[in-house]
C-alpha cells in the first residue's frame, strides 16, 4: 500500500521515490501459491502496483477493477476511494496516450465514483476531478447531460472555485458545438485561481483563436503559454509535456497555415510520434483537414 501511495505520487508530481525492499516483496508474494492471497487487499494492491509500473499492464486493471466491484460490501469506503483513485490514474494516463477505448472507460470509471462519493475530500469535489468529468463527457458527445450536470455536479465543489468551473464547462461546450466566438468570451471571464483550470482554459483558448483564425492573438498566447510551462513550479513534468507537444502541433498548424511548404505527411508524423499530447481527437481532425 505504501510502495503504490509513493510510486503514484511519483507519477503524478515527477518526484523520485526509493524502495529498497519493493522487489523483495514482490518476488515473494508473486512466488507464493496463488490461494494465499487470493481475492485480498495484497492482491489488490499487487495488482495497483503493476498497473503503476507497466505502461499498459490493461489486464491488471481489469482484475483490479473486478476485485473492487466484488469489494463493495466488506472493504471501507476510505479503502475503495484509495484504491479507485489508482485504477483512475491508471485510466487518466492511458487517455493521454490515446489507448482506444479509455475515454469512455474513464468516464464510466467518473461516473461510478461520483456517484457514490468516493472522490469527495472533506465533503468536496475536487475541481480537476469535476473537469476531468465534464471534458469527457462534451468529447464523448454527451452534450445535453453535460449541460445540466456541470451545475449539479458543481454544487459539490468548493464555493470559492465553482463560478470558475461552470464559466469554463460552458466554454468548453461553446466551443464544442461550434460557438468559437461565445467560447473566448466566456474564457476571457475565467479567472486562474486553479492551475488545472489554468492549463485547460489556456489550451481551450489556443484551439478558439486558431479555429477563428486569428494570427496575432494566436501567437501571443503560445508565446505566454510556453512561458508559463517552463516557470510553473505547480506543474508536473508529464503535464510539461502534455500541453508543450500540443503546443508544438499547433505551431505547425498556423505555419501551414501562413504558407509554409512543410508535407501535411510530416505535421501527421509528428502527431503520432508526440505523446503524451493534449486533446489529440482535435489535433487530428486539423490535420487531417490541411489534405
Amino acid at each position: 500500500r505504501l510502495a503504490a501511495a509513493a510510486i503514484n505520487r511519483a507519477i503524478v508530481l515527477g518526484e523520485a521515490s526509493e524502495l529498497p525492499l519493493l522487489p523483495e516483496v514482490l518476488a515473494f508474494i508473486d512466488a507464493a501459491p496463488q490461494v494465499v492471497f487470493a481475492g485480498g487487499l495484497v492482491e489488490v494492491y499487487r495488482l495497483t502496483l503493476r498497473t503503476l509500473q507497466a505502461e499498459h499492464d490493461h489486464a491488471a486493471f481489469d482484475a483490479l477493477l473486478h476485485l473492487l466491484a466484488q469489494g463493495q460490501e466488506h472493504l471501507p469506503q476510505s479503502t475503495l476511494a484509495e484504491l479507485y483513485a489508482f485504477a483512475l490514474n491508471y485510466c487518466v494516463r492511458m487517455v493521454n496516450l490515446a489507448e482506444p477505448g479509455f475515454d469512455a472507460q474513464l468516464y464510466a470509471l467518473y461516473t461510478l465514483l461520483i456517484d457514490r462519493g468516493y472522490l469527495l475530500e472533506k465533503g468536496e469535489l475536487p475541481v480537476q476531478h469535476y473537469k476531468n468529468y465534464i471534458t469527457l463527457g462534451l468529447r464523448l458527445g454527451h452534450h445535453a447531460a453535460i449541460a445540466t450536470q456541470m451545475h449539479s455536479i458543481a454544487l459539490l465543489l468548493p464555493s470559492s472555485i465553482r463560478p470558475n468551473a461552470v464559466l469554463f464547462s460552458e466554454a468548453a461546450l461553446a466551443f464544442l458545438v461550434g460557438d468559437h466566438r461565445r467560447a473566448l468570451k466566456l474564457l476571457q471571464q475565467v479567472e486562474f485561481v486553479d492551475v488545472y483550470y489554468h492549463l485547460d482554459a489556456k489550451s481551450l483558448l489556443l484551439k478558439a483563436w486558431y479555429e477563428q483564425g486569428e494570427v496575432e492573438p494566436l501567437i501571443s498566447l503560445i508565446e505566454s503559454f510556453k512561458i508559463y510551462l517552463r516557470r510553473s513550479r505547480k506543474i508536473s513534468e508529464y503535464q510539461r509535456m502534455t500541453y508543450r507537444n500540443q503546443i508544438k502541433v499547433v505551431q505547425m498548424l498556423l505555419r501551414h497555415r501562413l504558407g509554409s511548404r512543410k508535407p501535411v505527411a510530416e505535421i501527421q508524423a509528428a502527431l503520432a510520434e508526440l505523446r503524451p499530447i493534449a486533446d489529440l481527437q482535435w489535433l487530428e481532425r486539423k490535420v487531417e483537414e490541411l489534405w
